[in-house]
């Protein structure tokens, strides 16, 4: 049979690797063998087919899970530049969408960020990426019944995607529990409106997961699409904090830090603030 070579057989789908034949040539020579690793991601160029030629290189990331480390490579013209993550310094785990722009932002406690963009049109490899991670570097599971059962979070017809990804996540794992749902809000009406949109925590013993959208502010009233999911592992926090935006009134910045990294979450001045604080002090 003809194998199909690289060029007829790309596209703008990001695709699994299981062969050292399937490989990008630019990264071939990287020692990454696919079948010694648990899962090899190729991501797509964002160029259009007729702009390719087969002397193109058509993928700008190969990222492979093997059994401890997480490793991300990056093209740059014609060569390419390798981050290498132990799955046990992971900090942070960052997805977002908006329509088909995906952003994986990977921290490290030594406060290290990996950005990788990636075509979102099947976001279903990116999703088996990171809860293969997740499988990896998280403790064993609890039974779902050590947990109360999850509340309903309540938001704005606007905020449906959230709710939907809220019901996936609890349907995928029940050992999760709502710890706070905070609706979006009017918090600036001088010169343009302001937004500070909705978010959904949850949490079970190992990790908190914050549902909410890419940029956490936007002006006007365009309607928003894009989708986040940040995942914070718990035996990485050391240090919970807050203060006062530095712009809007009754915002307060929770600032959770896990070793030299930090992530920044604004959310109401209030209740919000108080019950978030006693979650992420009790966990870490």
């Amino acid at each position: 049979m003809r194998r199909v070579s690289e060029y007829d057989a790309f596209g703008p789908w990001i695709q699994q690797v299981t062969s050292s034949e399937d490989l990008p040539r630019l990264f071939r020579g990287a020692g990454i063998i696919p079948e010694a690793q648990r899962l090899v991601l190729k991501l797509p160029r964002l160029i259009e087919r007729r702009n390719a030629t087969p002397d193109t290189h058509l993928y700008d990331h190969l990222i492979a899970v093997g059994a401890a480390n997480l490793t991300i490579l990056s093209r740059h013209d014609d060569r390419y530049h390798t981050v290498d993550v132990p799955l046990d310094r992971i900090a942070a785990l960052v997805d977002t969408t908006n329509l088909l722009d995906g952003h994986l932002g990977v921290f490290t406690v030594d406060g290290a960020v990996a950005l990788v963009p990636y075509n979102a049109a099947d976001p279903k490899p990116m999703a088996t990426l990171i809860e293969l991670v997740r499988g990896l570097y998280l403790p064993s599971s609890v039974p779902a019944d050590s947990f109360p059962v999850p509340g309903a979070p309540a938001l704005d017809v606007e905020d449906t995607g959230l709710l939907t990804a809220y019901a996936n996540t609890v349907a995928a794992e029940p050992g999760m529990r709502l710890v706070c749902d905070i609706a979006r809000r009017v918090v600036q009406r001088h010169v343009r409106r302001t937004t500070l949109h909705a978010s959904l925590w949850l949490a079970d013993h190992r990790e908190t997961q914050v549902l909410h959208r890419r940029e956490w502010f936007s002006y006007g009233n365009d309607k928003v699409l894009s989708m986040g999911r940040t995942v914070l592992p718990h035996a990485r926090i050391n240090q919970v904090r807050t203060f006062a935006h530095e712009r809007f009134r009754d915002v307060n910045v929770i600032a959770v830090d896990a070793g030299n990294a930090s992530l920044a979450f604004p959310v109401p001045a209030g209740p919000a603030t108080t019950t978030l604080l006693g979650h992420l002090n009790a966990v870490r």
